[in-house]
């Protein structure tokens, strides 16, 4: 067996987890098995499952992928982590925001802290001055005004819906992922209006793909 071939076989056996309703510890073994393998792509499916388990033993292991050298196995953590909401699990995640070299890391690192502290936060008037200090500096812009509007800035919601003009489609596709997550149900006129808008110009299949499924989901909201 080439070594491609098994690297192929073991992201296999990760990835056909997914499909387990009820996982127990043996299927967290396997997990546990491969979490330090040296392909990074390998480390990166675990990163992935591990968000699955929800037990603490799965939570200590992306603490310490959070440390690891591959940037795409980190943005992976990142995303898992946002399944354990905890003192420890924000803290990690602002040091990740506050350090994180990579962009896209990052971004996700961003994501998952606002995720994270929304749920264990009553006020959020200090978190909105921590995201408002970052987009200063230039970095994780749609990120940061997804974290804002998510802790109740209703202003921000004019920044998330510029980005709909972004020459870039995956950041269209972003805004119209995020907004279906946490659009607020006041808001839902001037959310239909600007996508309304985004459709009569749109080309990306993906982008229009998104587009009309969130424009069914708005249509549900009385």
């Amino acid at each position: 067996m080439t070594n491609d071939e098994e690297i192929n076989n073991i992201v296999n056996i990760i990835d056909s987890l997914e499909d387990t309703e009820n996982l127990i510890d043996k299927h967290f073994e396997i997990v546990r098995k491969y979490v330090s393998h040296e392909n990074a792509f390998i480390r990166s499916r675990c990163a992935y499952m591990l968000g699955e388990f929800g037990t603490e033993q799965a939570r200590n292991l992306l603490y310490d992928l959070c440390h690891d050298t591959d940037s795409f196995v980190r943005t992976e953590t990142y995303d898992s982590l946002v399944f354990f909401p905890d003192s420890l699990t924000e803290s990690l995640l602002y040091n990740a925001v506050m350090n994180e070299t990579d962009d896209l890391a990052g971004r996700y690192a961003v994501l998952s802290w606002c995720d994270v502290v929304y749920r264990l936060h009553e006020k959020y008037d200090n978190d909105m001055k921590f995201l408002l200090e970052i987009l200063e500096t230039g970095k994780c812009q749609l990120e940061c005004c997804y974290g804002l509007y998510l802790f109740g800035d209703r202003q921000a919601l004019n920044k998330l819906l510029d980005f709909l003009k972004s020459g870039d489609y995956t950041v269209r596709c972003s805004v119209l992922n995020f907004l279906s997550d946490i659009m607020k149900k006041e808001d839902k006129d001037i959310i239909m209006s600007a996508v309304e808008e985004l459709l009569k110009t749109e080309e990306t299949t993906a982008v229009k793909a998104d587009a009309k499924k969130f424009m069914t989901l708005l249509a549900g909201i009385q």
